[in-house]
């Protein structure tokens, strides 16, 4: 099973392992470029990337929106470790023993936290429009194929793009920054045992993704 381009789950057990007994800078960067990285690259950010190369303004704004939102929530999870579990519908705080592990219910939250915290996402969603952006746009593409209440899609040509413009074209560019900001605060303390929060929630989230 591939977890990250040509890794899989024994790459990442290897790489796991060296992590647990001597890291240091070179094993989180590279755990970081060869897992975290590759992974987000070649699922989302290229396939973004070759839908912005269309101009045609037919639809696939929409598109890298979707793509966009439905990654989000990966990243919110990654920074926290915690794994969705679809048989789990506590409210969040309530979640299984372990405390890693949510359900369907709670997944908003995680949504909303890193898009209102982490300043490289505000040129897409302004702080204060998170909630309108989740129920509006999120929930709109994803179970209704369209956005709602003034959210546009608009390319950077677009010469009225409305009163709540999502502009398409920031996108990659917002997930570099946001990317480059995570590694920053990931691949710190590289011979510390036992890991940084971060590092542990990391390690917590490509477990899960190695398991089956």
């Amino acid at each position: 099973m591939n977890i990250a381009g040509d890794n899989n789950e024994v790459s990442w057990r290897v790489l796991k392992a060296k992590l647990d007994v001597q890291p240091n800078l070179e094993l989180w960067n590279e755990a970081y470029s060869e897992f975290h990285l590759k992974r987000i690259q070649l699922r989302y950010l290229t396939p973004i990337e070759l839908l912005g190369k269309t101009r045609s303004n037919e639809g696939e704004g929409f598109s890298m929106v979707a793509l966009f939102c439905t990654l989000i929530e990966f990243l919110a999870t990654t920074e926290s470790g915690m794994n969705f579990n679809v048989n789990i519908r506590k409210p969040r705080g309530q979640e299984n023993v372990d405390g890693f592990e949510y359900g369907q219910g709670p997944g908003a939250a995680y949504f909303k936290e890193l898009l209102t915290r982490n300043s490289s996402f505000h040129p897409i969603v302004p702080p204060g429009s998170v909630e309108d952006f989740y129920k509006n746009v999120r929930c709109g593409l994803l179970h209704e194929a369209r956005t709602r209440n003034g959210w546009t899609i608009v390319a950077d040509s677009t010469t009225s793009p409305g009163p709540k413009p999502i502009h398409r074209d920031s996108i990659s560019r917002v997930l570099m920054d946001y990317l480059k900001d995570y590694h920053a605060r990931l691949v710190v303390s590289p011979d510390s045992i036992p890991h940084t929060p971060l590092q542990a929630a990391f390690i917590r989230k490509w477990e899960h993704l190695a398991t089956p």
